[in-house]
């Protein structure tokens, strides 16, 4: 039970790195080429919408990995105690 529970633990880290690293690559390389391109989305010129998308995507993995990955280990601290490593 404990290897199944360290192996998904360890496939999320995997996959919400991964979804960091695609995020950062995807918001400003491909997002460059929008540039002075009159199409909008949802009232947004695409450029902004681009980004915006890609930003979200990063706050996902945020609270993702925050509340799945780090919960346990905050839980264990105790205030003004500092974690040995």
């Amino acid at each position: 039970m404990k290897a199944d529970r360290r192996k998904s633990r360890r496939f999320l880290c995997t996959l919400m790195s991964s979804l960091v690293v695609l995020s950062l690559v995807m918001s400003v390389g491909p997002g460059v080429l929008l540039v002075n391109r009159p199409t909008m989305f949802l009232g947004l010129p695409l450029v902004y919408a681009w980004g915006i998308g890609w930003y979200l995507m990063i706050c996902l993995a945020a609270f993702v990995s925050y509340f799945w990955l780090w919960a346990a280990e905050i839980e264990g601290e105790q205030p003004g105690e500092q974690q040995s490593k």
